[in-house]
């Protein structure tokens, strides 16, 4: 299992709710297209830089019990 963490400095903590922004129940690739990216970075959404920080901070409110229920739930089969 992956131990990977967002990298962020204030992220030491084992645990760090944040961390599921980048987890995937499953091994995945992204194949994003260059015609795709663009017409989403040039979409006008409000401060699309500070998106992955308010991603993170939603799943630091939720909390880490939550967001490991959440990803348990997705490997599930009867669910």
């Amino acid at each position: 299992r992956p131990t990977y963490t967002g990298g962020d400095e204030d992220d030491e903590e084992e645990g760090d709710a944040a961390d599921y922004t980048i987890r995937s129940p499953y091994p995945t690739i992204h194949l994003l297209r260059e015609v795709d990216v663009m017409r989403a970075v040039t979409s006008g959404f409000r401060d699309l830089e500070g998106l992955p920080s308010r991603n993170k901070a939603v799943l630091r409110a939720d909390g880490v019990t939550l967001c490991k229920g959440r990803l348990k739930d997705c490997m599930d089969p009867s669910l």
